[in-house]
């Protein structure tokens, strides 16, 4: 009888011990156990038996409002939370989980993955994140977190980063000399003033537009074949050790290499390396009708010279350029462009006559002028050297009379205008 009662007593310990149950209030994700077979007992009475999720690796949740019960999954390497109505996910005793996919939860300010130290990859775009905790996520390869709030963003306990992609944010800085794996980077539409990447030698796409860049320094990474540097108010752009290369008309399986620097100030622009003959195969790709156009260098109102392999071939296919640039092979061929376009061009000045000054537009960039100002009896009256500009105002010092306005570029060719100052 004793042993009779004994064994009663282990069964129920054994029985109690695999009747265990984890409450999962969120009615959306109770149905998605039942419907993905996961809640043996089939029945939406906000819990699951503990036994019957212990061992589950892979979720899928959509439009739920709360996470309670996953913290029993102790055993997710894979984890999608989409279009929810979370504000936080705390997924501290998930440790292994090697994917996170949290996307489209517009409420979410939170995430905390301090334990999932595991991790390989996290999506976590289209959120309302402010803050984003990396550090102890050394094993990361890919972070994917655009379409946030972030204002800041520590990626230097991130050695294995191959990929990082975080634009629309609100990132003023960001030091990725750390990750000299990177191959992928993306900070497109931030406050970013300055950008290092020449730690980052392995970097073939790089996308940095809609930021404050006035400088970009991309001579250390000789792999980079995909550029986005538009609408920014860079001044030079220097990359003449790139990778940049050309693929078939005919392709479409794979992505064509995109140079844009659209939209800034440049001035000098160098994309010579002896290997862009070809590259004519970037700024044309025919699909049907469909041309799409991958080299881009417009509204760059001081950017007179373009410095190139082969000439024509992008006279030929390079069209996305101001009226005011050209493609040159070298610095004489510059100076010669320059000169030719001072002779030929008729300089706008205005008013004349006039009461004081004139405005000299001279139609298109100028490297470096000197204008002087003579009277009707030749006597010197003022002078002055200007450079990098295409407009200026000029003063009529001295009398009324005649004056000559003497314009000499850094050749030395000259043009002439009378000048009636009343």
């Amino acid at each position: 009888m004793q042993r009779f009662k004994l064994f009663l007593l282990l069964f129920f310990i054994y029985f109690k011990s695999f009747s265990q149950y984890t409450a999962i209030p969120d009615m959306e994700f109770e149905q998605y156990l039942i419907n993905n077979a996961i809640d043996t007992q089939a029945l939406p009475d906000g819990q699951v038996l503990t036994a019957d999720i212990v061992n589950v690796t892979d979720l899928h949740l959509t439009n739920i409002n709360s996470l309670i019960g996953i913290e029993g999954f102790v055993a997710l390497t894979s984890l999608a939370i989409t279009w929810s109505q979370l504000t936080t996910i705390d997924l501290s005793n998930n440790i292994n989980l090697l994917n996170l996919d949290i996307n489209y939860n517009f409420y979410l300010q939170s995430l905390n993955i301090s334990n999932n130290i595991n991790l390989i990859g996290i999506e976590c775009y289209e959120n309302q994140l402010t803050h984003l905790d990396l550090s102890n996520n050394i094993n990361l390869i890919q972070i994917l977190c655009h379409r946030n709030q972030l204002t800041s963003l520590d990626v230097s306990n991130n050695l294995n980063l191959l990929a990082l992609i975080a634009w629309d944010n609100n990132l003023s800085q960001l030091d990725v000399s750390n990750n000299t794996l990177l191959s992928i980077l993306d900070v497109s539409s931030n406050n970013i003033s300055s950008l290092d990447v020449s730690q980052n030698t392995m970097l073939g796409s790089l996308g940095c537009s809609n930021n404050l860049l006035t400088h970009l320094d991309l001579t250390n990474n000789a792999n980079l074949n995909e550029l986005w540097c538009n609408n920014n108010q860079i001044t030079t752009l220097e990359i003449n050790s790139n990778s940049f290369y050309a693929i078939p008309s005919q392709s479409n399986n794979f992505t064509i290499p995109v140079f844009n620097c659209s939209n800034n100030n440049l001035s000098q622009l160098t994309i010579q390396n002896g290997n862009n003959i070809s590259l004519n195969g970037i700024v044309t790709y025919i699909q049907g009708t469909v041309v799409y156009k991958r080299f881009n260098a417009k509204n760059n109102p001081n950017l007179t010279c373009i410095y190139v392999d082969d000439v024509v071939n992008c006279n030929a296919n390079w069209t996305e350029i101001d009226a005011t640039t050209h493609f040159v092979n070298n610095t004489a061929d510059c100076q010669n462009l320059s000169d030719s376009d001072f002779v030929n061009n008729q300089f706008n000045i205005s008013p004349n006559p006039t009461s004081d000054n004139v405005v000299i537009n001279f139609g298109v960039f100028q490297e470096k002028v000197n204008i002087t100002l003579y009277n009707i009896l030749d006597q010197f009256v003022s002078s002055q050297e200007l450079q990098n500009i295409a407009l200026t105002s000029y003063p009529i010092i001295g009398e009324k009379g005649i004056y000559f306005l003497k314009i000499e570029n850094q050749k030395g060719t000259t043009k002439t205008y009378k000048i009636i100052k009343d």
